[in-house]
């Protein structure tokens, strides 16, 4: 510490109105800066009857926003005003010298991050610093998660919540808050897309900060990644998990997309994979449809197929968490999972018509406990946390898949018929019979016209297979002589 100019003061009855001390004092009129300022003073407003003692707390003051951070030191008033003098005893030299250090590191750390904010700041510098007391993070300059969630369960699957080398204030470390963000919600498989992002941009660039990721980088990833040999679509799902943490970090204030945003015309623009169009075409989707087996394992993979395709081309995960307190009437209602937190405004419902042959399948494949709070389908149960929900439901998409696969062999088709394209299949059938593009997204529960191009794609490709064949279709046209030029009629 500088002896003759020493950063610790004391005095808090001068300005008791925002902070204490004659150095914050000096500041305390400065707005709209870039950089907080900081400094380690005594509150003498607070005084331990019982040892006759004030707490130490570094102060910091961003844009006229103040806010303290007790330090795991007090002292008394005269033991304050020693640390200015030249001799003293060697705890109190230790005292400062740590406190020094503590508010020469705090101003260190505000200037390496782009953009500054008290939640940022508290979660990457406070908590966990040895110089500091633990306490409940603040709400100023951004929300923060729940201090009390259990990511127990999480990190056998989600291992990134165990990785030590996140380097704070890196890009690396905002994928962190972003997948515990995702894990609170329960979206166990979009934390772990975002976790598998993580480790492929950690392996190529290590540690980087938001500013750092300029277009010419993200070429180089891309490149380094075709030349191991990674598809097109793997790389394109990395980086669009990227580019949604540049817009993930904007919104918690961390960075100015302004300032720091490689996306967009004239800069990078990640490249859509081509997707090869599969579809069922009418006489395949009835082969499917009415399908019969003396074969237990594959009557009730079907059933479950034909329960999603009737359903309004539902998703296996929204099937399996449906309740019986879905059922109201002639009617299934529910929400879809996957937009569920990220519909903006009100979320409408999805209504499913129930049908003779959807009652029918709701009797064979569901409970018989029909109390309203009871799932449908007795695959999951109460008990389950997120990650064993998610896992479940992943090992039942991939058994009937494999189930439907021998139902399409048997039926001599390709195996098409998949939980993913009943889906699609609904969609083509309805579109077939007329239905229109706003009730098909009524039908989806989609809140974007746009995105039920998706899943129409197999209409034009009919529609060009048909197309191909009117090509040569020439029944009333007989077939021309081409053994010569034709001779035109002077």
């Amino acid at each position: 510490m500088d002896v003759d100019k020493p950063h610790f003061t004391a005095g808090c009855q001068q300005i008791s109105s925002k902070f204490p001390g004659e150095y914050f004092h000096k500041y305390q009129k400065r707005s709209n800066m870039t950089i907080p300022t900081f400094a380690v003073d005594l509150d003498t407003r607070r005084l331990k009857i019982k040892n006759g003692t004030y707490p130490v707390k570094l102060y910091v003051d961003y844009n006229d926003v103040p806010n303290t951070y007790g330090t795991i030191y007090d002292m008394t008033f005269e033991e304050w005003q020693k640390l200015k003098q030249p001799h003293i005893s060697a705890s109190l030299r230790e005292k400062r010298d740590k406190l020094q250090e503590l508010e020469d590191k705090a101003r260190e750390f505000a200037r390496s991050l782009e953009i500054f904010s008290f939640n940022r700041f508290e979660q990457l510098f406070i908590e966990g610093n040895p110089l500091l007391r633990a306490r409940k993070r603040t709400n100023k300059g951004g929300s923060a998660p729940a201090d009390n969630f259990d990511f127990t369960p999480f990190l056998e699957k989600v291992y990134i919540l165990k990785d030590e080398d996140l380097g704070k204030g890196s890009i690396l470390d905002v994928f962190v808050m972003k997948i515990k963000d995702l894990l609170q919600e329960g979206s166990v498989g979009t934390a772990q897309v975002y976790q598998a992002a993580y480790y492929s941009l950690k392996s190529y660039w290590g540690l980087k900060r938001f500013g750092e990721i300029i277009v010419s980088v993200i070429k180089q990833y891309e490149r380094s990644q075709k030349e191991k040999g990674n598809s097109r679509s793997y790389v394109g799902i990395n980086l669009r998990t990227l580019r949604a943490m540049f817009n993930y970090a904007d919104a918690k204030g961390i960075i100015d997309k302004k300032k720091h945003y490689p996306f967009g015309r004239y800069k990078y623009v990640i490249a859509k994979p081509a997707k090869r169009k599969k579809f069922l075409t009418p006489q395949q989707l009835a082969a499917v449809y009415f399908y019969q087996s003396d074969d237990g394992d594959l009557r009730e993979a079907v059933a479950y197929w034909k329960f999603l395709y009737l359903g309004n081309g539902m998703n296996m995960k929204d099937a399996l968490l449906l309740t019986w307190g879905c059922c109201q009437g002639n009617y299934i209602v529910f929400e879809r999972a996957k937009t569920e937190l990220t519909a903006k405004g009100e979320q409408d419902s999805i209504d499913v018509f129930i049908s003779d042959d959807l009652r029918d399948i709701l009797n064979y494949l569901g409970t018989k406990d029909k109390s309203p709070d009871n799932y449908i389908f007795p695959i999951l149960n109460k008990e389950m946390n997120a990650v064993e929900i998610h896992h479940t439901i992943k090992r039942v998409i991939k058994r009937i898949n494999a189930r439907m696969k021998r139902v399409c062999k048997e039926l001599g088709m390709p195996p098409m018929a998949t939980t993913g394209l009943a889906r699609k299949a609904a969609v083509n059938q309805v579109l077939a019979g007329g239905a229109t593009p706003h009730f098909i997204k009524e039908f989806l529960g989609h809140e974007n016209l746009n995105t039920q191009n998706h899943y129409t794609d197999a209409t034009a490709e009919m529609q060009k297979r048909q197309m191909a064949i009117q090509l040569t279709r020439f029944e009333n046209v007989g077939r021309p002589d081409l053994s010569g030029p034709s001779k035109v009629d002077a």
